[in-house]
């Protein structure tokens, strides 16, 4: 039940990044209107557990802006929420379809730990100038993104309702990537992510005030690489998953140029 503990008990927290960026990439451009690409943006949403809905649409002459846009993914102990005010879909010359979204929002954690105890963690997403291009066919898609600094901070951290001192932040910058999508029978992606650099910093008090953590973590050249389909990212999500069970083929890889963590007590 301790701050620290209830950090690292969530590991749907771990596929958040991935489980947003995975709700946008099926939008085959090629022979696509931008009211197409949304509908199969739904689909594939919906084909690892999630969803993702819009309260509200416009839009004219191959643009479609979409709004209020919620975003929900649930497994055995809790669900990711969150309401991303703006995504617009703006089909190109020469056939891909840009896709561009709000600079931040928040999203709402929740997680029961194996004690009973309920986190609920509030993050705030920000994305200033996130550019996605999506080119290909409905069969064979890739995505490619790339964003100057992408961030996530805890906003609020509660325990069973009670507030705890939490401060926590994650910063990747210079982070580009793609992802390959083909779609048969399973849809299988292949993705590689790169970050010039990621910075983490955690800051929390014991839940008697009995002493602090503090941990700066900074990590340079960062690539990760992820391939599998689509249905072991929500088993990759489930803690009740059994060892192996996120489907042959399935890997994931991880590699930097040098590191440096610094921890205190005190």
């Amino acid at each position: 039940g301790s701050p620290v503990h209830s950090l690292l008990t969530p590991r749907l927290s771990r596929t958040t990044a991935t489980a947003i960026l995975l709700a946008m990439i099926q939008s085959p451009a090629m022979a696509l209107t931008s009211e197409q690409a949304w509908t199969l943006i739904k689909e594939v949403t919906d084909s690892y557990g999630a969803s993702i809905n819009a309260a509200r649409q416009d839009g004219s002459a191959g643009t479609l802006r979409l709004l209020d846009v919620t975003y929900r993914l649930d497994n055995a102990t809790g669900s990711l929420t969150g309401t991303i005010p703006s995504i617009e879909l703006v089909e190109q010359t020469g056939g891909d379809v840009r896709l561009t979204m709000s600079d931040g929002y928040d999203m709402l954690l929740n997680n029961v730990a194996p004690d009973g105890s309920v986190a609920e963690i509030v993050m705030k997403i920000s994305q200033k100038d996130l550019a996605v291009t999506l080119g290909g066919t409905p069969q064979e898609t890739t995505m490619a993104y790339s964003a100057p600094e992408i961030g996530v901070s805890v906003a609020s951290w509660k325990i069973n309702g009670t507030a705890r001192p939490v401060q926590a932040q994650i910063m990747l910058s210079g982070y580009q990537g793609s992802y390959d999508v083909s779609r048969s029978a399973e849809t299988r992606v292949d993705s590689t992510a790169r970050a010039d650099e990621v910075s983490l910093s955690f800051e929390a008090s014991a839940p008697d005030d009995q002493g602090k953590l503090a941990l700066r973590s900074t990590i340079e050249g960062v690539t990760a690489e992820w391939s599998g389909d689509l249905a072991s990212l929500s088993r990759l999500s489930d803690p009740n998953a059994a060892p192996g069970a996120t489907g042959a083929g399935t890997s994931v890889a991880f590699s930097h140029s040098g590191s440096d963590t610094r921890m205190s007590f005190d």
